[in-house]
């Protein structure tokens, strides 16, 4: 187990430690399970993977993260792969098999084309 530090003296932001407080093991029977991380296998999946996000996001704006952010990172992570919940792949209906490609229409090898009687390349220009 990672080293104590207690809440009052965590050096991110206030709205990161608001929005994912660390444990205080010395508050509460609960916050002891936290902090120790008793409190995982007893947890949905659902929540496992919201917490993994907040834990996420809290390592990204927390300038010098507490060793137990990363230790329960690592045990939220083993806890879904042990579940075998590995990351959730949206449902997607299978596409339905695409109709033979029909062949273009191709205009006859010489077109009879004539030029308008008044182009100056017809012959039909009066002299």
């Amino acid at each position: 187990m990672g080293s104590y530090v207690p809440p009052l003296h965590d050096a991110a932001p206030i709205w990161v430690r608001r929005y994912y407080p660390l444990p205080d093991p010395l508050a509460t029977f609960e916050q002891v399970e936290r902090w120790r991380h008793l409190d995982v296998p007893g947890r949905s999946d659902d929540a496992l993977r919201a917490e993994l996000n907040r834990i996420t996001l809290r390592l990204l704006y927390d300038p010098k993260p507490s060793p137990w952010l990363l230790e329960r990172r690592a045990v939220l992570r083993r806890e879904i792969a042990s579940r075998g919940g590995g990351p959730k792949q949206p449902r997607q209906s299978p596409t339905p098999p695409r109709p033979a490609a029909t062949p273009r229409p191709t205009l006859p090898e010489q077109a009879d084309r004539q030029r308008p009687s008044w182009h100056p390349l017809s012959g039909d220009t009066p002299s």
